[in-house]
């Protein structure tokens, strides 16, 4: 029921971008914020128009995610029930004509959270399923633990603040005409972060992504389309973990003359191996709505919300970025 709800959200929202006023085409920075994810490459939805020569641009964005998900089997065990804050930031900077090269950093907090009872409350007002056992757990506590045939991978420490991996970029736009662009953008993960704190994976990760905006109507539509090869996970063991394919799509309109409203839909094929738990395996796909305002100054500013459609990530993230 979620699902056709939501896919029901998007595709009105997608229809009501043929009556609005044209609006520069970016999607939402937003991620999978499930902690079977944390610590893998994960490309950060993005713009194919790449800086210009010269040009500095950055970008701080937090998200906030209330995450439900203890699926098992007879060697796996994955207990998380938390409250997720990321904070990323972004630097990119144009090194020649359509050549861009950037760095981001992430920083995370975990915690029993506060949002367990808004957000039971709000999925049973709206019909929404939950996951099994979710309404019944204890509000607010902290669980994060993965076990494999008996041995701990990692069990985080709540309320401290842990540095992610840092993922490095280079972005070159191969066709540009307008408003209208094609790039490709080429992308490695570097094993900078604890892999004992469930916050890196250990290696070297590798991907590419094509993307692409054009005005569609008088709506600015964006896709990216991409694959990702994570390596492998170190965390008590050595497990190797298998490419991924990862796309995003996202229509951007103008409601006035500084701000807009955008659909967006984001998805990936698991990285993980046939034997996980069958929640661990799935697809992922989420819906993310939301607006932006561009200052007077160019700067901009946005918050969205994101929810799952798979049953295999956080039930619900809040996204608050800035670009400047």
């Amino acid at each position: 029921m979620r699902t056709k709800i939501l896919s029901g959200i998007g595709c009105f929202l997608l229809a009501m971008s043929l009556w609005a006023n044209p609006a520069a085409g970016e999607p939402f920075a937003v991620k999978n914020h499930s902690p079977v994810w944390l610590g893998l490459l994960f490309p950060t939805p993005d713009t194919a128009s790449a800086a210009k020569t010269g040009e500095w641009r950055y970008r701080a964005d937090m998200d906030y995610s209330n995450i439900f998900f203890i699926p098992t089997n007879g060697a796996w065990s994955f207990l998380f029930d938390m409250e997720l804050a990321q904070l990323t930031l972004d630097a990119r900077y144009g090194i020649a004509d359509g050549l861009e090269a950037g760095v981001e950093q992430p920083f995370f907090h975990m915690g029993g959270g506060f949002l367990d009872d808004a957000v039971t409350k709000y999925h049973s007002a709206m019909n929404f399923p939950m996951y099994a056992g979710q309404q019944e757990a204890p509000h607010n506590r902290f669980m994060d633990s993965v076990f494999h045939n008996g041995r701990t991978w990692n069990s985080a420490n709540p309320y401290t603040i842990t540095n992610g991996d840092a993922t490095l970029w280079l972005k070159k736009e191969l066709f540009w005409s307008g408003e209208s662009a094609i790039s490709v953008k080429l992308l490695t993960q570097a094993p900078t972060s604890s892999t004992s704190s469930g916050m890196g994976n250990g290696a070297w990760e590798w991907g590419g992504v094509m993307m692409a905006n054009h005005p569609v109507g008088s709506v600015e539509a964006s896709l990216a389309v991409g694959y990702l090869n994570p390596g492998f996970i170190d965390r008590g063991e050595h497990y190797t973990l298998n490419g991924f394919y990862y796309w995003d799509a996202a229509m951007d309109w103008r409601l006035a003359s500084r701000w807009s409203a955008i659909g967006q839909v984001t998805g990936a094929t698991s990285p993980y191996a046939a034997d996980t738990p069958l929640l661990v395996q799935r697809q992922w796909m989420a819906l993310t709505i939301g607006t932006r305002h561009i200052t007077q100054a160019g700067n901009k500013v946005e918050i969205s919300i994101t929810e799952d459609l798979s049953f295999s990530a956080p039930d619900f993230t809040i996204h608050i970025g800035v670009q400047f």
